[in-house]
């Protein structure tokens, strides 16, 4: 199944809404134990925080739209500490949170292997290198 739109925005707040509000409240609904939780934010929500950045650069989107997960993550975890239906502790979730902001921001950052692969397309090319344009320059 392919959720999508011709507006990257929405795909995103689609996907942010899916696994801050709908996923807790599904782990909550089959009583995962707080250990699972933990690993499945760690780990799946940490893989969707890395997807997010790569999606927000690969779109080009605004890079505020970084903090739109882990925003939906916290008030999911305030709302859900009012009305006495923690999914973890309040604390595990405003680290988790922070964790998922640094992971996002992480894959928002160029990759030097992008960066220098632009660079080598961008240098003009120069017949017989380095050594000619010194011999060249001898005469």
């Amino acid at each position: 199944m392919k959720i999508s739109t011709k507006n990257k925005k929405i795909d995103l707040l689609i996907l942010a809404t899916f696994f801050a509000l709908i996923m807790p409240v599904l782990m909550k609904l089959l009583h995962f134990s707080t250990t699972i939780k933990v690993l499945v934010f760690f780990l799946v929500y940490g893989a969707f925080s890395y997807f997010i950045g790569t999606f927000i650069k690969k779109h080009g989107l605004n890079k505020i739209f970084a903090i739109l997960f882990p925003l939906e993550f916290v008030l999911t975890i305030f709302v859900f500490g009012i009305i006495k239906w923690s999914l973890v502790s309040a604390l595990y979730g405003y680290f988790f949170a922070l964790f998922f902001l640094v992971v996002t921001v992480f894959a928002l950052l160029p990759n030097s292997q992008d960066e220098s692969d632009k660079e080598i397309e961008k240098q003009i090319p120069i017949d017989g290198g380095i050594k000619d344009l010194e011999n060249n320059g001898k005469n």
